[in-house]
């Protein structure tokens, strides 16, 4: 994989702001908008110490769930080779670590260090390793399966409880059968079959954000999808796994 530091290190070297405000990263962080956070100078020194963090483990890259890894994915460091890795500062939160397609509709990785600097450095170069298995197990995933292929709305839901939902599930270490998350787990669930047979386009657009984005549990597509990969793990185990991963998106799950 490669890195890509362009505004970081404009931003290190307190580059003005008009430098690198209208980069293309803030124009597709969501779609049809703008969206750029003014980065604070005064965090140079703990931001410089996460650049560190995310090079060693891009250099070194080794995934959560290795063994369930190495099954779905095999090849994964030959795939993964020609993608970058993008090192910023100046997106908004909770955008800290994010899959986006560059002016050349190819995807890149994007870790905003300023967004990480909030979990303090030693939380930070934990979470890191697992933040890079999220997103290389959406770029793996995408080359399997084209995100373009889910057209409708309900499409859309359907793709993304399997593809965050296995991303999720592959980079958390959560005990998912914990008693005390299966309200997280049902609510979730109730959600996402709610928005499946939502009508309304206005309302449909607020679901598709909600289904992905703000905070961590009330993601209810990708919570969803992460429940769902993590009973059938418990139940199946690599093999159900990998069998669930061939069938894809369309077939997974109970719709």
């Amino acid at each position: 994989m490669n890195i890509d530091d362009t505004i970081f290190q404009k931003y290190l070297n307190e580059a003005p702001l008009k430098d690198y405000v209208n980069a293309w990263i803030f124009h597709q962080i969501e779609e049809k908008q703008y969206l750029f956070d003014v980065p604070d100078k005064r965090l140079i020194p703990v931001v410089q110490v996460l650049y560190n963090c995310v090079e060693k483990a891009v250099l070194h890259f080794t995934p959560c769930k290795q063994k369930l890894w190495r099954a779905l994915f095999s090849d994964y460091n030959l795939r993964l080779q020609d993608y970058t890795i993008h090192r910023v500062v100046g997106c908004p939160a909770p955008y800290e670590a994010m899959v986006r397609q560059n002016t050349k509709r190819q995807e890149v990785i994007v870790f905003d260090l300023i967004r990480l600097s909030r979990y303090g450095i030693d939380r930070a170069q934990k979470i890191i390793q697992a933040m890079m298995t999220h997103e290389c197990a959406h770029i793996l995933l995408h080359q399997d399966y084209v995100p373009s292929a889910a057209e409708t709305y309900k499409e859309k839901l359907l793709y993304m409880r399997f593809d965050e939902g296995l991303a999720h599930f592959l980079a958390t270490n959560k005990k998912l059968s914990q008693a005390e998350l299966a309200c997280n787990k049902e609510k979730a669930k109730q959600l996402f079959q709610q928005a499946l047979h939502e009508r309304e386009p206005k309302k449909q657009d607020i679901l598709l954000r909600r289904a992905c984005s703000g905070p961590y549990w009330k993601k209810f597509a990708c919570i969803t999808g992460m429940f769902e990969w993590a009973d059938l793990y418990a139940a199946s185990g690599i093999n159900g796994m990998l069998s669930a991963y061939q069938r894809g998106w369309q077939l997974f799950g109970s719709q």
